[in-house]
Order: C-alpha cells, then sequence, then structure tokens
C-alpha cells in the first residue's frame, strides 16, 4: 500500500476513502433495509428484548446462551432458501474487512508522509515564506505559490504529529445517516 502512495501520490486516498465510505454505507444500508426491518426479525428481536429488559435482574444483565441459542435457531428456521444469520455474518464481516483496509490505508499514508517530513528542516514549522515575500513586494502567482507551501508544510507537520483519523471521518460523515434512512 505504502509504495502505491508513493507512486500515485496522495490525492488518490480521498478518492479511495469516498469509495470505502460509500461501500460501507451501502452494506450497513442493506443490513438494516433487508435484515432489521424485516417485520419476522423485528418481531422476534422486540420480543426477545422485552423479555431480557423484564428479566434482567434475575439474569444478572447477561443473556443467556439458552435463550441465544434459541434465537438463532429459530431465526435460521424462517427461510428454506437463505439463512439470515450467515448472510448477517457475511455481511458484518465485509464491513470488518473494509474497516481493516482503511486503517491500512491510513497507516500507509502517515508512513509515507513520515518518509518525506524527514526532508523538511524542523526550522520550518516557525518560519513563513509568506512574511518574507511580502517584506520583498513580491504579489501575484509567486505569492499565491509561497502561501501554498507555507501551508503545504504546516499540513505535512500537523499530519505527522497527530495522525489523521479516517474512522472519525467515516462516523463524522455518518451522522446524518440516521435521519436519511428513518423511512425505511
Amino acid at each position: 500500500m505504502l509504495y502505491s502512495i508513493r507512486t500515485h501520490g496522495v490525492g488518490i486516498l480521498s478518492n479511495v476513502m469516498n469509495q470505502l465510505y460509500r461501500y460501507i454505507r451501502k452494506q450497513i444500508n442493506n443490513f438494516c433495509k433487508k435484515f432489521l426491518m424485516d417485520d419476522t426479525i423485528k418481531n422476534m428481536l422486540y420480543r426477545e428484548a422485552r423479555i431480557f429488559m423484564r428479566d434482567k435482574e434475575k439474569v444478572n444483565g447477561h443473556y443467556p446462551y439458552i435463550k441465544a441459542s434459541e434465537l438463532a435457531k429459530n431465526i435460521s428456521q424462517l427461510s428454506d432458501d437463505e439463512n439470515y444469520l450467515e448472510t448477517t455474518r457475511k455481511r458484518i464481516t465485509q464491513i470488518g474487512n473494509t474497516l481493516g483496509f482503511v486503517r491500512l490505508i491510513k497507516n500507509a499514508s502517515l508512513k509515507d508522509n513520515q518518509n518525506l517530513l524527514k526532508f523538511i528542516p524542523n526550522f520550518l514549522a516557525d518560519y513563513k515564506f509568506e512574511d518574507v515575500a511580502y517584506d520583498l513586494n513580491i504579489g501575484g502567482e509567486v505569492l499565491e505559490a509561497v502561501k501554498m507551501f507555507d501551508e503545504s508544510v504546516r499540513l505535512m507537520q500537523k499530519q505527522g504529529s497527530d495522525a489523521n483519523d479516517y474512522l472519525r471521518t467515516i462516523v463524522k460523515n455518518n451522522e446524518g445517516f440516521a435521519d436519511e434512512d428513518k423511512r425505511y
């Protein structure tokens, strides 16, 4: 992954993360619509939740294994052609693998960033070329290039010190997801 980022540049990261975010969103949406919103499954889960809440103190807040086994058996008997629990396991595994891939990309991008930081001297964190450009009365496109260089150095050093967390970005971007899909 690191060599891919070196070859293609960090510009690919936003596209990759966007595609992974869409994939995860689609998987969660399908899981909610096809499994959790199925009336039979929903009714079984609500019934189990009511029984658990009623008997919560009797079982010390732990869902009994026997009840879980019975629920799994009842769910697996619902359909002849599709095993709901196996489908759920596969979907959750796919989401987990995708999140693992996100972590892999994040670590590769941080490693690439760390490799680039060794070529930038530490004093550049406090030094601004923009101030020098103003002192020399440099303007126009050159001034804009100097500002972009200063900003690039600042961002690289910031990312090197506080790892850019793509999982938080996915969660933050997913906040409106629940409101958007309440109609299902």
